[in-house]
């Protein structure tokens, strides 16, 4: 992931920004020592990969990683959209020169027009997503307006940052749901309720959050792609006549599986941790809908869209669910409240990130090619200002462009948002 501004410094010397950039990525460090973690990869499970941070010794220490961690160039005529497209086909880690690995890079491109800048960082999306990267942002283009500000990088208690580290494992290990659907044409099949079928998908579902041990955690496989498409583990699976009367019923109501395995979930929580009390909730920060009505058919320029899928945070209310109901009720319930708070995120004026997603490499099984996502990081504006202001309220600094990327294979790079 690969986001980076352009912006003109007033009355400040190339040689100061340059200082500046690097005393902001220093002390950037103190505060957030996870941009300088290398990765440790379990020898016995290789998908449970940890973030590993090692305290620096000395300021020193930290000037020495901070001058291979920020890479100077000239701009050479490139605009930022250039820039940003060369560095986000770079894949991480990054390999300092001391052959140390990390998952964060940064670049700040000189171009020939005078005090004029871009300043790029490209991270790992295993911590990090668009908000935090947009204060890093925020964070340096601060320090080079009031670089007196906050302690130098020689001032701060290097060896102790580590405690500025989250207090739960820092680790890029994920955790698969896959539910094989399948469907079927058997007229045996047929005279199965469809009630019968809610039930089922429900136990199911259940099963997977009621493991008893540790060990029985889900943990993902890795397989060899033989064909398009994504590579799914098959946790359980529901029969096809019950699929059938499912998907018949959902069709009726208007909603998808995606709704329904999604309401499936949040009821299981909830039920999960009964007795609730009336302010108890299910927050879903990462929730995968299909959002193919919601857009035009056709996205501006040589994309048609047939398909999208967005991630969105929800939050479900224990109090919006009758206990008393069915089964069947409940999850209609749900999948109304979900759906509803999709379509009122999507109304958002500060929608700001939306990406469109390809394949990433030809020996590996892609998403769908035109998947969408969505992510909400805050209105722009209130982090990155076309000024900024220096002390005595004069205009420092001007921010003249800010553009968000994604890195994906073949070379297609599409900007999430550009603002110029």
């Amino acid at each position: 992931m690969s986001i980076g501004v352009s912006f003109k410094a007033h009355r400040t010397s190339r040689e100061a920004v340059v200082n500046f950039v690097r005393e902001a990525i220093g002390r950037f460090r103190f505060f957030s020592p996870i941009v300088a973690c290398s990765k440790k990869i379990d020898q016995e499970q290789p998908l449970q990969q940890s973030y590993i941070y090692k305290p620096a010794s000395n300021a020193e220490e930290v000037k020495a990683w901070t001058e291979a961690t920020l890479t100077i160039q000239r701009g050479n005529g490139r605009d930022l959209r250039q820039c940003l497209a060369q560095k986000a086909e770079e894949a991480l880690p990054y390999v300092h020169p001391n052959g140390h690995e990390q998952y964060f890079h940064s670049f700040l491109i000189c171009h020939e027009e005078e005090n004029v800048y871009s300043f790029t960082t490209n991270l790992a999306h295993g911590f990090v997503d668009g908000r935090p990267v947009i204060n890093f942002l925020r964070f340096v283009m601060d320090t080079i307006v009031s670089p007196n500000k906050d302690k130098k990088i020689q001032e701060l208690e290097w060896g102790s940052e580590w405690k500025s580290l989250p207090e739960f494992p820092a680790t890029l290990a994920r955790r698969n749901l896959n539910l094989q659907l399948q469907s079927s044409n058997d007229n045996n099949n047929h005279d199965l309720v469809w009630e019968q079928g809610w039930q089922e998908l429900k136990q199911k579902i259940e099963k997977i959050f009621d493991r008893k041990k540790l060990g029985e955690a889900l943990k993902p496989t890795r397989h060899e792609p033989t064909g398009k498409g994504p590579v799914a583990r098959v946790i359980h699976q529901i029969s096809p006549g019950s699929l059938d009367s499912i998907k018949s019923e959902l069709k009726n109501l208007g909603y998808s599986m995606a709704h329904l395995i999604q309401a499936t979930h949040i009821l299981t929580v909830l039920q999960r941790n009964r007795p609730l009390k009336p302010e108890s909730y299910v927050t879903l920060d990462a929730t995968m809908i299909d959002t193919t009505r919601f857009f035009p058919p056709e996205y501006p320029g040589p994309l048609t869209a047939s398909s999208r899928t967005g991630f969105v945070p929800l939050i479900i209310e224990a109090k919006e669910i009758d206990w008393d109901a069915s089964i069947r009720d409940q999850l209609i319930s749900i999948m109304k409240s979900v759906n509803k708070q999709f379509k009122d995120y999507l109304r958002y004026p500060q929608l700001t990130l939306i990406n469109t997603i390809g394949p990433t490499k030809p020996d590996v099984a892609p998403m769908h090619p035109h998947t969408c996502i969505i992510s909400y990081i805050g209105v722009i504006d209130l982090k990155l200002p076309a000024t900024i202001l220096n002390e005595t309220g004069d205009v420092a600094l001007e921010i003249t462009n800010f553009l968000p990327m994604h890195r994906h294979a073949g070379g297609f790079q599409r900007p999430c948002v550009e603002i110029r």
